[in-house]
């Protein structure tokens, strides 16, 4: 039953058919009237709030030109389904990558769930590479589907990425956005840049090493991040620290090529012997640790009896070993909550500056450390 009360019209106050249908569109915006809904009659209208019946004819006339409302014979008026959507607040999970990632489109498949729930329209936009792996020019990029996502009109963009001239082309198109970089970057225009957890991760790391006598280590990954804020932190610790790096850059983000290639590698440098072997391996990658292990059970090596190892992985999809793994896990489905949380409160601006969300990686003990 619809409350009369919330469309009350002011005689003096205007054209009473234009305050009606401005007070009838907002309830419609807001979704007080929902999509489908049918409205009171003509009649019902005029006896509620006391006119004649025709201010609400009229106000119902004006309302379906403009597609707020659909009026059907022998049915009468509800809003439209369409104009319900085109009202929806439009959030976009915006990565460069060419959508293959099982972790973001993990996030992704969870944080449009809970955007949808809010009541927000979502997009999942990746900027394909076009180029090499790990090439950081803007020229070695697509931006096409940004650029249809835009035309529709973003309300906000949610970004994963450590390229600073992604987020420049949003803070042209004066979209609102934040930025989640595990690198140093910088966003001028970003709402919020959040770091990730690399530092946290890399501290308590150092900190398990010591307490397990750990001398020297090899850090292992994708070519280019190696070099990330890890290493850094791993390099200044006074544990014995080597990079690995597994050239990717012929391949596109495929667990399977990332593992064989991994594997490759391994192979190769065991097949000189293990006198190369460090203390412990950390691996950034599951695809990769996956095919490092597996060469090293081919050569005989084990964990934790031969080598020490940990991994960053994701919860549901990580590497699979004969043994528990010690590892820093990544949860996309929890983070993918805690960022939906983060975005519907920054489009209801309730508050100026909104709790962070909760996306470090949680450390789970396993037997190879």
């Amino acid at each position: 039953m619809i409350d009369f009360d919330r469309f009350k019209i002011v005689p003096g106050r205007g054209q009473l058919a234009l305050q009606l249908a401005e007070s009838i569109e907002s309830a419609a915006r807001n979704g007080v009237l929902r999509p489908g809904e049918r409205l009171p009659t003509v009649a019902q209208w005029a006896g509620a709030l006391g006119v004649s019946e025709f201010v609400p004819r009229r106000a119902m006339g004006l309302l379906a030109k403009k597609g707020v409302l659909e009026i059907k014979r022998h049915v009468g008026a509800s809003v439209s389904h369409r104009y319900a959507h085109s009202q929806k607040k439009k959030v976009i999970f915006l990565s460069v990558d060419n959508g293959d990632i099982w972790a973001r489109n993990a996030f992704s498949f969870r944080l449009g769930e809970e955007l949808r729930k809010a009541g927000c329209r979502y997009e999942r936009v990746a900027i394909p590479r076009s180029g090499r792996f790990g090439v950081h020019s803007s020229r070695e990029f697509s931006f096409a589907p940004l650029e249809d996502a835009l035309a529709g009109g973003v309300d906000f963009a949610w970004v994963e990425c450590s390229r600073p001239w992604v987020a420049q082309r949003l803070a042209d198109a004066g979209v609102p956005f934040a930025v989640c970089d595990s690198g140093g970057g910088d966003y001028p225009g970003a709402v919020d840049v959040f770091r990730g957890d690399s530092e946290g991760v890399a501290r308590e790391l150092v900190s398990r090493l010591r307490a397990a006598r750990v001398d020297t280590l090899a850090l292992v990954g994708p070519g280019p991040e190696v070099d990330d804020r890890i290493s850094t932190y791993l390099c200044a610790s006074g544990i014995g620290f080597r990079r690995i790096g597994i050239d990717l850059s012929r391949g596109r983000a495929c667990v399977e090529l990332w593992q064989r290639q991994a594997m490759n590698v391994f192979d190769r440098m065991l097949s000189t012997g293990r006198d190369w072997l460090p203390d412990a391996f950390f691996f950034t990658d599951d695809g990769i640790a996956s095919g490092a292990l597996l060469a090293m059970a081919r050569h005989g090596v084990e964990s934790p009896r031969d080598v020490k190892v940990v991994v960053l992985s994701n919860k549901g999809f990580g590497p699979v070993y004969f043994r528990p793994l010690s590892r820093f896990e990544n949860d996309p489905s929890r983070n993918a909550a805690e960022v939906a949380r983060y975005v519907v409160s920054r489009l209801k601006g309730r508050i100026s500056t909104p709790p962070p969300p909760d996306i470090s990686r949680r450390f789970i003990p396993g037997a190879t450390l």
